[in-house]
């Protein structure tokens, strides 16, 4: 079995995301989560057709999750940053420095990821220890008002609900053998 490859039922998202069923049919109906590429949501919109999510569909709905928890305020909002850190890496030349859906992974280890976002401005951080971060969030956000998740705990919480060991997760996204 491959996180990446593997589909999940509405149940299973309900439990590993902690979104009651009946807000993630309302976000659904209104076009949440929106899922790209391989990370499209499959099945759903008739009776029989059972909804089948990928992985990144459940970090995308998890993080749209804790942002609104956290205050973000508004739906679109958390998703628009929810969807990009679900399913848009960061690339500097040839390197992936963050899969899509996953924490940034620095020397072998998993490292704290933050995703802050203000207004429709969003960004996702590779937290170091003992480093101030907020100047350079404030700077990428343009903005001294934002809210800030740690990505990397709901990565780690959404994977382990999944029944996957998120270390193994990361290890397999980054192309590290055990």
């Amino acid at each position: 079995m491959n996180v990446f490859f593997d589909r999940f039922s509405t149940g299973q998202i309900v439990v590993a995301t902690g979104v009651p069923n009946a807000t993630l049919q309302s976000w659904l109906h209104r076009g949440y989560p929106v899922g790209k590429g391989e990370g499209q949501i499959v099945g759903g919109g008739s009776p029989g057709r059972h909804r089948q999510f990928t992985f990144r569909n459940a970090i995308e709905i998890a993080l749209a999750k804790e942002l609104l928890e956290a205050g973000i305020g508004n739906v679109e909002s958390a998703f628009q940053a929810a969807s990009s850190f679900a399913h848009i890496g960061k690339v500097d030349g040839n390197r992936m420095l963050r899969v899509p859906g996953c924490p940034f992974w620095s020397g072998g280890m998993s490292a704290t990821t933050l995703l802050a976002c203000s207004g429709d401005s969003y960004h996702v951080h590779h937290y170091r220890s003992g480093k101030d971060v907020l100047p350079e969030i404030w700077h990428a956000l343009n903005s001294k008002s934002m809210t800030v998740i740690d990505a990397h705990e709901v990565f780690d919480r959404v994977a382990q609900s999944l029944g996957y060991d998120p270390a193994a997760v990361m290890r397999f996204a980054y192309g590290i053998s055990s």
